[in-house]
C-alpha cells in the first residue's frame, strides 16, 4: 500500500485532511458558545428578574402550583417587592462568591482544553499537512494564522480578569475587603464580554 511522508495510506489523506481543516472551526465555535453561556449565567446575578417580559407574563398566566393566588397590586405589595429585591441583593453577596468559585474551578478546564485544541489544529493546518497553506499570501493560511493568533490572545486577558477572580474566591473563603460581590462579578463580566466579542469571536 502506498503511504505518504507521514506514514498514512494515501486513501486516508482526503478524509483526514477534511477533518483537520474543519477541526479549528468546530472547537472555536464550541469555545465561543461556552463563553456566551458564561456571559448569560453571570448576567443572571446582575440583572433584575424580567418579570415584566412577555415570556414571564405568559408563564404567570398559567395555573399556579401554589395554593395562594397572587394578590393585586397595592402599596403593601409594592413594599414587599422592594423588600424582596433588597433581600436578593444581600443573598447575592453570599451566593455569587460561592457560585463563581465552583464555576471557575470547573469551567476553566474546558476553556483551556478548547482553546488548546483550536490553537493546535490551526498550527497543524498552517505547518503540517498541505503545502498550499504554507505558501506566502495564501488566503487559507492567512485565516488560520489569524485564528491561531486570536486564540492565543485569549490568554492575554488573564491579568485583566485576575483581580476580580481573586476577590470573588477570597469572598467565598471568608475574606473581608472593599467592594461587593456584584461589583466584582460585573467587572469580570465586563472583561469577559470584551474578550468574547473580540478574540473569541475572531478565533
Amino acid at each position: 500500500m502506498t503511504t505518504t511522508l507521514i506514514g498514512l495510506p494515501k486513501t486516508l489523506i482526503p478524509p483526514l485532511f477534511t477533518a483537520l481543516t474543519l477541526a479549528p472551526l468546530i472547537t472555536s465555535t464550541a469555545s465561543l458558545t461556552h463563553a456566551y453561556m458564561e456571559y448569560l449565567t453571570t448576567s443572571a446575578f446582575l440583572n433584575p428578574p424580567p418579570l415584566s417580559s412577555r415570556l414571564s407574563k405568559a408563564i404567570l398566566a398559567s395555573p399556579s402550583p401554589f395554593s395562594s393566588a397572587p394578590t393585586t397590586s397595592d402599596p403593601e405589595t409594592h413594599l414587599q417587592k422592594e423588600d424582596a429585591v433588597n433581600q436578593l441583593k444581600e443573598a447575592n453577596q453570599l451566593a455569587i462568591p460561592a457560585w463563581f468559585t465552583t464555576f471557575f474551578n470547573t469551567g476553566i478546564y474546558s476553556v483551556v482544553a478548547l482553546n488548546t485544541l483550536t490553537l493546535s489544529f490551526s498550527l497543524a493546518n498552517i505547518y503540517l499537512l498541505h503545502p498550499s497553506f504554507t505558501t506566502r499570501g495564501s488566503i487559507a493560511r492567512r485565516w488560520y494564522v489569524i485564528g491561531a493568533a486570536a486564540t492565543a490572545a485569549h490568554y492575554a486577558f488573564v491579568p485583566l480578569v485576575g483581580r476580580s477572580v481573586r476577590a470573588l474566591v477570597g469572598l467565598c473563603s471568608g475574606e473581608k475587603g472593599e467592594g461587593r460581590a456584584e461589583e466584582w462579578l460585573r467587572e469580570w463580566r465586563g472583561w469577559h464580554g470584551v474578550r468574547m466579542g473580540s478574540v473569541d469571536l475572531v478565533g
